[in-house]
């Protein structure tokens, strides 16, 4: 619905932080705002980042660091040959000669999402079907990248020179909890305990009070 859609850019703090940078850089931001279609089954632990140097995957990560999932740990190298192999079929032929391409020079992170019917067909070793594999965004490659389970600094020779290197949580990491940024912590609150709102809240009350839905206010 467009309501609660306005809301959940209005409260998104990835969408605030990306504003910010555009409005402070006009002169060479081109800001868009891009919706597409929600796909049915895509999981947390099921998205991952590759990195790509000179046009050739050098790296992959699950993109959620802190998450442990023993069905990505059982199919690591399953999961990396098989998005690395999309990305080369898939991805990375349709970029050359764009003006991404051009304006990254082959280095960039692409994030891919695979849905959770696809592992089957890991398990049997065969060829993954049309639409269990999802692009999700193309991002650039800098120090300011999210890296996942690698560092840009410490693995930055391994991944400019290769070979390709896959990278999950193989098991539960101790402590995780304090690990989150706060917006995660208040959601795993016990049932009942008071967790503070957010100002943004009340653009939701207005936008449902003009569709006539109404809204509470605590």
């Amino acid at each position: 619905e467009p309501a609660s859609l306005l809301w959940m850019i209005v409260n998104s703090q990835r969408v605030d932080e990306d504003l910010e940078v555009a409005l402070r850089h006009a002169d060479r931001w081109d800001q868009a705002i891009v919706l597409r279609r929600w796909w049915e089954g895509v999981t947390i632990d099921l998205e991952f980042r590759m990195f790509v140097v000179d046009g050739r995957p050098t790296g992959l990560t699950q993109y959620n660091q802190l998450v442990y999932s023993e069905r990505v740990a059982r199919r690591g190298a399953a999961i990396a040959e098989a998005l690395r192999r999309f990305a080369e079929a898939r991805v990375l032929p349709r970029l050359v000669g764009t003006p991404f391409a051009e304006a990254v020079r082959g280095r960039f992170a692409c994030d891919l999402a695979l849905h959770p019917h696809a592992l089957a067909q890991l398990d049997a070793g065969g060829e993954l079907s049309d639409g269990l594999v999802k692009l999700v965004e193309l991002n650039c490659f800098y120090e300011a990248t999210g890296m996942g389970l690698f560092d840009y600094h410490a693995d930055r020779a391994r991944l400019n020179a290769g070979p390709f290197e896959w990278r999950v949580r193989t098991a539960p990491q101790p402590h995780v909890a304090v690990k989150l940024e706060a917006e995660w912590r208040e959601l795993l609150r016990p049932h009942g305990e008071p967790a503070a709102r957010r100002l943004t809240d009340e653009a939701w009350c207005q936008l449902a009070d003009a569709q006539q839905r109404g809204c509470a206010r605590a």
